[in-house]
């Protein structure tokens, strides 16, 4: 006797991919022409062209989200930045490393690891991007790595 479980799992697996298949075009389309002329945003996980400085993310970051669900993405955008931290505080389960300020975008990274790294040093930070507000940027889920030397050193480079 045989069982119904493969078959399942085969036409399953078949309708998965000829319904998901036709958006993944779009999808890619839509990031390619969201990251197109802002070379420290990337895809979820992926490297971005560049890293941005505090100075440069306001102008790149124009026209993706506004803080109140207007123009958010449907997909997962990473956000690179190097700079110098503002504050590093926890709730005793996450970090949270500031960067930036106005008239510079503030931007928070929420971390689960401190990695020795205090208010003054120079960080360099990659995560998932959400607009708050006007002057306000959340990275979440975001990695966050001390750079050696200092601005203008290996993360500049």
């Amino acid at each position: 006797m045989t069982s119904a479980l493969p078959r399942f799992g085969l036409l399953a697996g078949i309708f998965i991919f000829l319904t998901a298949w036709p958006g993944m075009p779009a999808l890619a389309a839509s990031l390619d022409d969201l990251i197109a002329s802002r070379p420290a945003f990337s895809g979820g996980d992926l490297p971005a062209r560049t890293t941005a400085s505090c100075g440069q993310v306001r102008a790149m970051a124009q026209g993706v989200g506004d803080g109140a669900g207007g123009n958010e993405p449907d997909f997962r955008v990473d956000l690179s930045v190097a700079g110098i931290l503002t504050s590093v505080r926890t709730d005793c389960a996450l970090w949270y490393l500031t960067m930036c300020n106005l008239p510079d975008l503030r931007i928070m990274c929420v971390a689960y690891q401190q990695n020795e790294m205090k208010a003054g040093d120079f960080v360099f930070i990659k995560g998932g991007f959400r607009r708050v507000d006007k002057n306000h940027v959340l990275l979440d889920p975001c990695l966050a790595n001390q750079v050696d030397g200092t601005p203008g050193g290996e993360a500049n480079k």
